[in-house]
């Protein structure tokens, strides 16, 4: 008898005996689900609770934007990357290199916890999906669309965050290499592409550090 034909000859024949029920392919498992449910009284064990992880997309989301990471390194970060009381994030890039990213104030609390979460090791990642899996670029960039989603706002990708950042520093008076330090490009020529400067912010600069700008004014 063929494999396929047990489970169809099983449901015909369930008034016959025991027989054709002992040899079907999953009687084991079932008789085993059948003694849980009488221990319990008859009820199906209670499901567990899946976990919230608001709280995770979140900081993911917002490590992204406020300190302008890479998708690769926001899903790779561990709790031993991360010094609480500086408030710094150690992100090691091409070549070996180590690159300082302070975190903004509101999301210190957030991220210890997520160090906590993660357990006393230092090779924990701070992200994992409900299955305890290490989160994946392709998770988070779907988490952020369907966060646009809920907000109704226009869809974007976690680089259009990113590019934010570096355009926020721009326009708050930082330097170009200050800039390039923080998002950890090996050369400012790649820098430029995300730093946007105005005509307005150029003529400000002319005006405060050029010598003939401060004879002429």
């Amino acid at each position: 008898m063929s494999k396929r034909a047990q489970p169809i000859l099983f449901f015909f024949c369930r008034p016959c005996g025991d027989y054709h029920k002992k040899t079907h392919p999953h009687y084991a498992e079932m008789k085993r689900r059948a003694e849980q449910r009488k221990a319990a009284g008859g009820r199906p064990a209670p499901k567990r609770e899946a976990p919230d992880r608001t709280p995770r997309d979140h900081l993911m989301i917002a490590l992204t934007a406020g300190c302008g990471l890479r998708v690769s390194e926001v899903v790779n970060l561990t709790a031993g990357q991360f010094d609480a009381g500086q408030g710094i994030l150690h992100l090691r890039g091409k070549g070996g290199s180590v690159r300082l990213v302070p975190v903004p104030d509101n999301l210190v609390g957030d991220l210890h916890k997520a160090v906590e979460s993660a357990g006393p090791e230092n090779g924990s990642h701070l992200f994992v999906t409900r299955l305890g899996r290490q989160m994946t670029r392709q998770g988070l960039s779907k988490l952020l669309l369907e966060r646009c989603a809920a907000a109704k706002v226009p869809r974007i990708n976690p680089h259009a965050l990113r590019h934010r950042y570096a355009t926020s520093l721009s326009e708050g008076g930082a330097d170009l290499l200050g800039i390039q330090k923080l998002l950890g490009h090996a050369s400012v020529t790649t820098t430029q592409i995300y730093v946007h400067v105005s005509v307005n912010q150029m003529l400000e600069v002319y005006a405060r550090c050029h010598p003939r700008a401060r004879e002429q004014g």
